[in-house]
């Protein structure tokens, strides 16, 4: 028989070719000795040689094959095994890392017969070296990959590739690059009228996710106080629930902005706006909210005098300064030269 291969830790399984009729027995042996000698071992009447768990040490050599009939006439034939030990991959890992820094793994085959082949790929695709990324292999059983400057783009699966002839084996790691938050709208300040919607923007990306925290001053407190903005949707006379520092008819959405709502001198002052996720020191942003209130006119409205009598008419503005005022009469601007208007 021809030689032939079993991978160590595997089964390995032949039949002893023979051909004749009547075959009243098969046999196998090694070293003299007729299998089985193990619990590894196993023949089976049709001539079929089973070794479980396969070492190089205990199985690998020569063995024999030996058919006879009741005529006591036997055959024999000879077959070299050779064991051959399949790669076994050091596990590694990326470890924490944050954006702009360097990092290096290495792939070491432990166990495995020569000629061996490494390769490693990125997201299932070969990886090639680019200009801060290097892979050198040190030797056969040994290659390391290096990121000289870490950035968002490098995260991902990175996946070392041993192969010789008895197996190709795999071991992947996960590269997980920490990103402190960043403006992805830089926060400004809001003016709006008395009525309307203001909305508040602080939106921030980075990994992980950032977490947005709204706060504000207290109205007559220190200007570098701030307490935590209790928001939340309008019930009853649309005041916000919650037990911080209230605004009424106000909302967070997903991306950090703060909505409020129907904004009243109430909620006017300073904001601030902050963003951490773990990875630095975090961003944070004042924002001031001005609401302007829209000039309002009261009078006395009807007044009845006599003919030739002197009248005072009282009109009274409220709003934010500067304010003009203009008297008309019957839609017509009164002719402040007349004598008779004062």
């Amino acid at each position: 028989m021809s030689p032939m291969s079993a991978v160590a830790g595997e089964t390995f399984t032949v039949r002893c070719p023979v051909a004749g009729y009547p075959i009243s027995s098969t046999t196998w042996s090694k070293g003299g000795r007729t299998l089985p000698i193990n619990r590894r071992q196993r023949v089976s009447p049709e001539g079929e040689l089973s070794i479980t768990q396969v070492s190089r040490v205990a199985d690998e050599g020569s063995y024999t094959c030996t058919a006879s009939n009741k005529q006591g006439h036997t055959s024999s034939q000879d077959l070299q095994l050779r064991v051959v030990v399949p790669p076994s991959i050091k596990p590694f890992d990326f470890g924490s890392l944050v954006s702009g820094m360097r990092t290096a793994v290495t792939c070491d085959v432990q166990m495995g017969d020569p000629p061996m082949t490494l390769l490693w790929l990125y997201e299932g695709h070969v990886l090639t070296p680019t200009a801060d990324l290097q892979l050198s292999q040190h030797d056969s059983f040994s290659s390391s990959l290096v990121l000289t400057h870490v950035r968002p783009h490098h995260a991902g699966n990175y996946t070392c590739v041993a192969r010789n002839e008895a197996r190709e084996v795999r071991y992947t790691a996960q590269l997980l690059v920490r990103v402190p938050p960043r403006w992805v709208v830089e926060p400004h300040d809001v003016s709006v009228t008395r009525g309307e919607d203001a909305v508040l923007t602080c939106q921030a990306t980075g990994y992980p996710e950032p977490t947005v925290t709204w706060r504000r001053t207290r109205p007559g407190s220190d200007k570098g106080v701030y307490n935590n903005v209790d928001v939340g949707l309008s019930v009853g006379m649309g005041v916000g629930m919650g037990v911080g520092m209230g605004v009424p008819i106000s909302r967070t959405w997903n991306n950090g902005t703060l909505l409020v709502g129907a904004a009243t001198e109430e909620v006017e002052g300073s904001y601030l706006c902050e963003a951490t996720n773990g990875v630095g020191a975090g961003l944070s942003a004042i924002i001031n909210l001005q609401v302007h209130a829209p000039p309002a006119v009261s009078g006395d409205g009807s007044v009845e005098v006599r003919r030739g009598d002197n009248v005072k008419l009282q009109c009274e503005a409220r709003g934010d300064a500067p304010i003009s005022l203009t008297v008309a009469k019957d839609g017509k601007s009164l002719d402040t030269n007349d004598y008779r208007y004062v």
